[in-house]
């Protein structure tokens, strides 16, 4: 008796002895003889064989997830891309909004401006509430769960505003929308962990991804926002176009993003009790580098902030029309999206000294940018510039925000991000924290704006001083992130030599 191989993994066997009795190993395969020659020295046989039916392959809920999702969001990066770029849209909006919202809802024209940084720092008091929250939620539910919740408690929040008519129940509904917010970048960097937390230089392309999505969204919402402000459309229609982004947002993240990738064991979750959170919170506080990357974050985070008085800026020193004042502050997108761009260059730096260097300069042209504002908002420089081009004064002070924007992108988005890794399991809420000092820090310093621009005894230097606090915050920053990233620098290194 031998075996025989019929076709692809089936066996055929027959006794010599008989010389017509053939049967396969394989059960499902269908095997016939179909004749012999009667020249025992030379047998020649015809085989037919009807192979075994596929089996249907297992569906699991990767390939199931995929099914029911564009090929586009396939990759986790592009589906965490478009939901930021939601959310960012829907928060920028407001931004477009304010100084016309402000002109109709203010009870003087002279009080534009101070109404104007009331609804900006009661905002940002939302999002520095969020961030205290929201880190020991997104602990608890995971970060695919919280950013589809509260990402639906912004579509709320912006129907509310559309129906706001005070100035006190705009802020109220822009500090909720702010707080649902304050979620999304926790949760994408705890998904973009929970995937490549071996791979820190995936992870920082996922960083670098929402960085630009980011960007793209400020720009998506103040173009078309002004647009549709020019065309007549109510303020109340354009942000009812916010809600529904974030609806498109929600169902993007709930049918397209998973919490971890397939293969990886799921850790349990920490127990939500007082003494978890206790220890959690102390962990985090009591660590010197929270305080030192929390406060060069905090005084950096106000940059980013600064276009929610820049449209008002705009207006108040240089006398532009309200109508493109929230739409010039563009400048402040388009410089932060330069500033992620060229801050690639960061990553093949091999050498950590290069590296501090790159961080070094980065601040101290945030610094110059800031001063170059102060310079531009003293009403004899404004003047002596408008004699040659009435346009000159408002293009040069929207050239310079976008330099400051761009030289402080790369510390606001990658260097919290990098040094929360250090916190391992509370890193959730190390980032929350450090962004909740972000949205302290704006919510005083923009509220005090008010009151030094229309402070009688400053007069006109008003915004200059405004600038000048802010480049001299900036300074400070560099001066304490720099010791607190050198040591993480350090570690990332040894980590690519262990790896290559």
């Amino acid at each position: 008796k031998f075996l025989l191989p019929l076709t692809n993994g089936v066996f055929g066997s027959r006794n010599k002895s008989s010389g017509s009795s053939w049967k396969t190993t394989n059960k499902s395969s269908k095997l016939y003889y179909a004749g012999k020659n009667n020249n025992n020295n030379n047998n020649t046989v015809s085989l037919h064989i009807t192979p075994p039916p596929r089996e249907k392959p297992i569906e699991t809920s990767l390939t199931t997830t995929n099914k029911s999702s564009f090929s586009v969001f396939r990759n986790l990066e592009m589906s965490l891309m478009c939901v930021y770029l939601c959310s960012i849209f829907a928060i920028t909006l407001p931004v477009v909004l304010l100084p016309v919202v402000a002109a109709e809802q203010a009870a003087h024209p002279s009080l534009i401006p101070a109404t104007v940084a009331a609804i900006a720092a009661t905002s940002t008091l939302g999002g520095a509430i969020g961030k205290c929250v929201n880190g020991f939620v997104c602990q608890q539910a995971g970060g695919r769960q919280s950013s589809f919740r509260y990402i639906l408690g912004m579509a709320c929040g912006c129907l509310l505003l559309s129906f706001s008519a005070t100035p006190q129940y705009l802020a109220w509904a822009l500090c909720g929308i702010e707080y649902c917010s304050s979620m999304q970048w926790v949760a994408m960097s705890v998904i973009l962990a929970n995937h490549y937390e071996k791979e820190p230089t995936k992870f920082a392309g996922g960083i670098a991804f929402l960085s630009l999505a980011s960007t793209s969204g400020t720009i998506a919402a103040k173009l078309l926002g002004t647009l549709l402000l020019q065309l007549n459309f109510s303020w109340r229609w354009v942000a009812r176009l916010g809600s529904a982004m974030c609806v498109l947002g929600a169902t993007i993240m709930y049918g397209t993003v998973r919490e971890y990738p397939p293969g990886k064991p799921i850790p349990p979750k920490p127990k939500l009790e007082v003494q978890e959170i206790v220890s959690s919170v102390k962990h985090v506080t009591g660590s010197p580098l929270f305080w030192q990357v929390g406060i060069a974050h905090g005084f950096t985070f106000l940059v980013r902030s600064s276009e929610r008085v820049l449209g008002v800026f705009f207006h108040d020193a240089i006398f532009l029309p309200r109508h493109l004042c929230g739409g010039l502050t563009t400048s402040v997108t388009l410089g932060f999206m330069h500033g992620i761009i060229s801050g690639r260059a960061f990553d093949s730096l091999d050498i950590v000294a290069d590296k501090t260097k790159f961080i070094t300069k980065r601040y101290t042209l945030a610094v110059l940018s800031a001063l170059g504002l102060a310079f531009l908002s003293n009403k004899s420089i404004i003047s002596g510039l408008t004699q040659f081009a009435s346009w000159l004064p408002a293009a040069l002070a929207a050239l310079v925000s976008g330099y400051m924007a761009s030289s402080a992108a790369f510390q606001f988005y990658q260097l919290p991000a990098l040094a929360s890794k250090s916190f391992k399991q509370n890193q959730a809420v190390a980032v929350s924290y450090v962004d909740a000092l972000g949205f302290i820090f704006s919510t005083f310093f923009w509220g005090s704006v008010g009151k030094i621009v229309s402070h009688p005894v400053l007069g006109s230097h008003g915004w200059s001083i405004v600038w000048t606090l802010l480049a001299a915050m900036l300074a400070f920053a560099g001066g304490s992130m720099l010791p607190a990233i050198t040591p993480i620098l350090h570690k990332e290194a040894e980590l690519k030599v262990g790896i290559a």
